[in-house]
């Protein structure tokens, strides 16, 4: 039997779960980093906010309904991706851009929409700020850190055939622990996360099309084939 570790957790219905458990793959899931809210302040005004990931949105959102709950009134939303608008819509609210999950092209197709105006970047304290980064001489940026982002230290991952790391703190928390292995294949997801690998380790890592469960699990399915093609040889 296969296995594949991925730095985020997986529910039972998960696409991810589904493709690799009919192919007797066994999963596991679980992030290397935890979460906790910060204390912020909202601004006075601005009008874009912007959401890198789903922790950011619920923090906001959390943060936001002790101060004042009339602040989304009038603010258009923005999401990194569609695991993030999904998460937006689960709060009865309808992102008004929705990105690749890809920065570059994130940034290009939202400097469009958002170029000259205000906006709020809701964020992690230890972020690459990588939307803010690519755009910030075209837009007027509001950076604020809703939630804190640390490596836990009570999880030590698996060794597994294939190794799925979410992010560049993601990257460091595994490699923390665990040496990289000749069998073992590794994927990123984005170009940031793959950046850090690089740093890491010294084997080739991959990096799917899109950064959706499916298109992850595409990516395992085409390396175990050409493994399988290998071993035949």
């Amino acid at each position: 039997m296969k296995t594949v570790f991925i730095s985020r957790k997986i529910g039972p219905s998960s696409p991810l779960r589904e493709i690799l458990s009919s192919l007797d793959f066994k999963l596991y899931g679980e992030s290397l980093i935890e979460f906790s809210a910060l204390d912020f302040l909202l601004p006075s005004s601005c009008d874009w906010i912007f959401f890198y990931s789903s922790n950011g949105i619920r923090y906001f959102l959390e943060g936001m309904r002790s101060q004042n709950m009339e602040f989304l009134n009038g603010k258009k939303l923005a999401t990194m991706g569609k695991g993030s608008a999904k998460t937006l819509r689960s709060f009865g609210l309808e992102p008004d851009f929705v990105g690749t999950g890809k920065p570059e092209s994130t940034a290009r197709s939202f400097l469009k929409k958002a170029e000259n105006q205000k906006v709020l970047f809701a964020r992690a304290s230890q972020s690459a700020k990588s939307i803010q980064n690519l755009l910030s001489p075209y837009i007027n940026i509001i950076d604020l850190a809703v939630y804190k982002n640390e490596i836990r230290k009570d999880y030590r991952p698996p060794q597994t055939d294939y190794v799925v790391l979410t992010s560049s703190m993601s990257v460091d928390a595994f490699f923390d622990q665990l040496e990289e292995k000749n069998r073992t294949q590794y994927i990123a997801i984005g170009k940031p996360t793959a950046l850090r690998y690089a740093g890491r380790i010294t084997k080739k890592v991959f990096i799917p099309n899109q950064p959706s469960e499916e298109s992850i699990a595409r990516l395992i399915l085409e390396l175990e084939k050409k493994n399988e093609h290998k071993d035949e040889k």
